[in-house]
């Protein structure tokens, strides 16, 4: 009788990546190529999920995983101490626009490994993103009316799009301390000409996405 050599998973696993990504359909880890690939982790949760945020090696093994009260917003980042800073969504029936429950936030959480919401700020208007400063500020990107008498003046967009057809939504920036208060605000149009910044067929008139990283303890003056 001749013995047969089991086949090595791993073995098969680290070659180089199969690019037809219909090959590679399923769930786990699908290809891993350890010449190529950057040995770190990776910080994701189902977008479709209710708050479980899940870390794995380039292995595909788990690390560590959050349950959080709150469903996914779109980022989330490791802060300094370890701790997760988190872009949860929250409720609001009915949405204000059709689009508005596609990128809407709501709450911006600081989470500790074991779990525990540490520091939680919540805003209506509170959409994709946040950043937490060095001066251990925060910085919330939401969105806010344009001004009614500024409405007529802007061009472009999709005729009749307006939001209860008179409605126009732009972003606003909030620097939030750590005890909740807004020290500072930057709106969006007050920094932009109706007679040159003509805006594309999107709904809003500026928008950050996401807020962009920096070393300085503002992103916009």
């Amino acid at each position: 009788m001749i013995a047969l050599e089991k086949p090595n998973q791993q073995n098969e696993i680290n070659q180089p990546v199969d690019q037809n990504t219909v090959r590679r359909r399923g769930t786990g880890l699908r290809g891993y190529n350890p010449a190529k690939a950057f040995k770190g982790y990776t910080l994701f949760t189902p977008l479709t999920g209710q708050g479980e945020i899940y870390l794995i090696d380039i292995e595909g093994n788990l690390v560590h995983e959050w349950k959080l009260p709150y469903a996914p917003g779109l980022y989330a980042y490791f802060l300094p101490n370890g701790n997760l800073f988190y872009n949860g969504k929250t409720v609001e029936n009915p949405p204000r626009f059709s689009a508005w429950q596609n990128f809407k936030g709501g709450v911006v959480a600081e989470v500790d490994p074991s779990g525990k919401i540490v520091w939680e700020y919540q805003h209506p208007d509170h959409h994709h993103d946040a950043r937490r400063l060095k001066n251990g500020n925060t910085i919330i990107l939401a969105i806010e009316k344009v001004p009614a008498e500024l409405v007529p003046k802007i061009q472009g967009g999709v005729p009749n799009s307006e939001v209860n057809g008179t409605d126009i939504y732009s972003d606003v920036l909030y620097e939030v301390t750590p005890t909740n208060e807004i020290v500072w605000t930057w709106h969006a149009h007050e920094h932009l000409d109706p007679e040159t910044d003509i805006i594309t067929k999107i709904v809003q008139w500026f928008s950050f996405l996401p807020l962009p990283q920096s070393n300085s303890d503002c992103y916009v003056r």
